[in-house]
């Protein structure tokens, strides 16, 4: 277990930061605690590493991510895990459930109390409409950070509106409209009145 990288590909071979098998990789960088003895083999035989392992090795991304996923889920959120979990932890929220906070810079915050990170500063806007925050751990020295994107719900849908709603929605309008617009005025507002609610 010698040959264990945390923080970055090997800067021999390139492979990322798991475990893998080259056998010159540096061996300066290695869990926190040094190697596992647990993981050496029992007879004293040395076994090769795997050449990749997936998924998640860092313990704290794994505590990191799933705070997360349930902070996410408490507020109608998907939160899904990608990236290479090398240098950073990077999650992405999804809005998933009918009824979800329409606000995710509000779910990130949650996440960065819940998890005990720092927000770095205003969400970055991306492509297709997501917004990314950064969220440091919370030590001076440390190296590691988790990169936050939430895709943005999509825009409610109009909902028909009962003819007892619209015309109620009617009276109402009628009777605060400006006695001075014109007619052509008078139904650009009153379309809008009746978009607004049909979304509400």
């Amino acid at each position: 277990m010698n040959n264990i990288q945390i923080g970055g590909p090997c800067k021999l071979c390139g492979s990322p930061n798991i475990l893998h098998g080259c056998g010159q990789c540096p061996t300066s960088m290695e869990p926190r605690g040094g190697a596992d003895p647990a993981l050496e083999p029992i007879d004293g035989t040395a076994e090769a590493a795997p050449a990749q392992q997936f998924g998640i090795i860092d313990p704290d991304y794994a505590r990191i991510f799933t705070q997360a996923r349930i902070v996410a889920w408490q507020f109608g959120y998907a939160c899904v895990a990608h990236g290479s979990f090398t240098r950073d932890l990077d999650l992405l929220l999804v809005p998933w459930a009918d009824r979800h906070v329409p606000d995710a810079g509000g779910v990130v915050k949650r996440i960065a109390d819940v998890a005990g990170l720092r927000l770095q500063g205003p969400p970055s806007d991306k492509p297709h409409g997501r917004k990314a925050w950064t969220l440091l751990l919370p030590e001076f020295s440390e190296v590691r950070w988790v990169d936050v994107s939430a895709i943005a719900p999509a825009k409610q849908s109009a909902q028909p509106l009962t003819e007892a709603k619209l015309m109620g929605l009617y009276m109402d309008f009628d009777r605060t409209a400006d006695k001075a617009w014109s007619p052509a005025e008078y139904l650009l507002k009153f379309g809008a009145a009746v978009s607004a609610a049909s979304l509400a």
